[in-house]
């Protein structure tokens, strides 16, 4: 196979792994199995925030999903 053919079948299967926008089949496994670490907002950046910047905006991610209690 040349180069190019074992990029596209690569490209092929990577692509019918995933099943949905959730399936994480593409990354690492070590990855995947790291604790979340998110980052602490500044709350005094938050509030000095110009929130003339956001009017008339608006969005609702149709496919969030509420973490369960």
């Amino acid at each position: 196979y040349s180069s190019f053919s074992l990029a596209l079948i690569l490209l092929c299967s990577l692509t019918l792994c995933c099943r949905s926008r959730r399936d994480t089949c593409n990354f690492d496994k070590e990855f995947t199995k790291m604790a979340v670490d998110l980052t602490p907002t500044d709350k005094l950046v938050i509030m000095n925030l110009d929130q003339d910047d956001f009017l008339g905006f608006s969005f609702t991610n149709s496919e969030y999903e509420a973490p369960a209690n």
